[in-house]
């Protein structure tokens, strides 16, 4: 569409499963969800058989999350390849699909992390930034509207940013 929402989910919590997904099935909404593999099938967390399920629903496009959620900034460039490349090779066992697409744990990123994510193969990366412009160019560091639950309609409008001049009110 000429101006869509994409929903984002971190971390691959069961509440996505079982609250999230049943909600985006009846409203026909595509989603990303970023998935921790080392968290799968933890306590609060999704299972392997759960993440399947969503990617082959066709309305939930799973993305990569590191696998332990560490910081990469603050991780050698070892680990930090291995959470980055290991991550991708499990959802893509699991998906048999390519997984493309990642989110920086807690949003933590610098340019040598920036250039790791591209190295492992990703396409985009979200962040933790506040905002809604997205330009291919800068697709590793692409912004984000959070919502934690709580706002008002008008306070959630408000952090969508000023409306564009041809969308009357």
């Amino acid at each position: 569409p000429a101006r869509p929402v994409v929903l984002t989910f971190d971390d691959g919590y069961l509440d996505f499963f079982t609250t999230a997904f049943p909600i985006l099935q009846a409203h026909r909404f595509k989603a990303v969800s970023y998935i921790v593999p080392g968290f799968l099938g933890g306590p609060r967390y999704m299972t392997p058989a759960e993440v399947t399920h969503l990617h082959r629903s066709g309305l939930v496009e799973i993305g990569s999350h590191t696998v332990d959620h560490v910081n990469l900034i603050t991780s050698s460039p070892a680990n930090r390849s291995f959470e980055l490349d290991a991550s991708k090779k499990m959802l893509e066992g699991l998906l048999r699909h390519p997984v493309l697409d990642f989110c920086y744990p807690s949003g933590d990123f610098n340019a040598a992390v920036v250039a790791a994510v591209g190295h492992a193969g990703y396409v985009t990366a979200t962040t933790e930034l506040p905002g809604i412009e997205l330009a291919w160019s800068a697709r590793l560091i692409w912004p984000r509207v959070r919502v934690s639950g709580g706002e008002t309609l008008q306070m959630f409008v408000a952090n969508l940013g000023q409306p564009e001049p041809s969308i009357l009110h």
